[in-house]
């Protein structure tokens, strides 16, 4: 809020009595207070009023809603127990070629490669020996997403797989590896679309696609040494892996046909994530309620399930010069008509 100073400057001279008006932005200390209308009937689907008492500049709520809870503001994780499932699933279909040509394994102990990039190859050989030594072990540490049953080619599939006991650390990889039997230069390819889905206590189903998680994507043949880490944006190349930032197709592992050229060696390419932990959420979030030129006596909200809710008001005031801020939290009952 604003404030004018008034000072009177004396000059003794000429006994003359100057006002000046210097107008100075300050800050006040917030009042404000919040009550519980007594008309509130606390019924489901009917408002809860809360009356203000004071003024602040600007007032944020959090109603005590699953998403909207104060207590949670700052929160960035649910606790794994709280996890109602975690699977993920893929759905795809193969375009050319036979079939096995891609596996799919899950972890939680996988640490990642480093990375690079067509100018940064400095990791390439520790990330080779990475994986050299997964493939040797017989990927140990890993589990295998069945998918025993590949359709017929152009046909779709869905793989679903529980992830939930891998949620703290998890890996998905995908290995094109298609089979190779020159003089044909056939090699399979495949759209692919992995997906993850979490559900928490009290929290509604979400959704993570994995070409939104960090994506490494590392090809193996000594051919492409010089590409090793290449992912295609916006066009398709024989025995490349192409990740177009939109779309159903979140992969598209573009093979050869039999009448295609041959690419002269064995597709033997890994996509990689980094690891992530599933259980992160984003921090319950509070309602603006009122502006700087907002005039407000009272907030009604309305609560469509039974239950005890904790409102929270967080009143401010305050310019460049500092902030004035309070906390005000209201308990009450909400419950179903009789």
């Amino acid at each position: 809020m604003k404030k004018r100073l008034y000072t009177a400057l004396i000059i003794p001279v000429t006994a003359l009595a100057l006002a000046c008006d210097v107008d100075k932005e300050v800050y006040t200390p917030v009042d404000f207070e919040v009550r519980l209308n007594p008309g509130n009937t606390y019924l489901v689907g009917e408002d809860v009023q809360f009356d203000f008492v004071g003024d602040a500049n600007f007032i944020v709520l959090y109603n005590g809603t699953t998403g909207h809870e104060y207590r949670f503001h700052e929160r960035t994780e649910v606790a794994l127990e709280d996890m109602e499932y975690c699977r993920l699933e893929i759905t795809g279909s193969r375009r050319t070629g036979a079939k096995a040509g891609v596996t799919f394994w899950v972890s939680d102990q996988f640490a990642g490669i480093k990375g690079g990039s067509a100018t940064d190859l400095s990791n390439l050989a520790a990330d080779k020996a990475t994986i050299d030594a997964m493939v040797a072990s017989g990927m140990d540490g890993w589990e295998g997403v069945p998918f025993d049953n590949e359709p017929a080619t152009g046909t779709s599939f869905t793989l679903t797989y529980d992830i939930s006991h891998l949620a703290s650390n998890f890996s998905l990889g995908m290995h094109w590896n298609p089979a190779y039997a020159p003089p044909s230069p056939s090699q399979s390819g495949y759209w692919i679309n992995p997906v993850i889905r979490t559900k928490f206590k009290g929290y509604e189903e979400q959704e993570y696609q994995y070409r939104h998680t960090e994506i490494q994507v590392l090809a193996m043949p000594t051919e492409r040494a010089l590409d090793a880490y290449d992912i295609m944006i916006s066009s398709d190349k024989p025995g490349y892996v192409r990740m177009p930032p939109t779309g159903n197709n979140q992969f598209v592992m573009t093979g050869i046909g039999g009448s295609g050229t041959d690419l002269g060696y064995q597709i033997d390419t890994w996509v990689l994530n980094t690891p992530l932990a599933l259980n992160r959420i984003a921090s319950d979030k509070g309602e603006n309620i009122k502006g700087y030129s907002t005039n407000l006596s009272f907030y009604r909200v309305r609560y469509w399930e039974p239950g005890t809710y904790t409102a929270t008001f967080v009143a401010t005031n305050g310019n460049y010069v500092g902030e004035s801020r309070v906390i005000r939290e209201l308990t009450f009952t909400v419950v179903e008509p009789i």
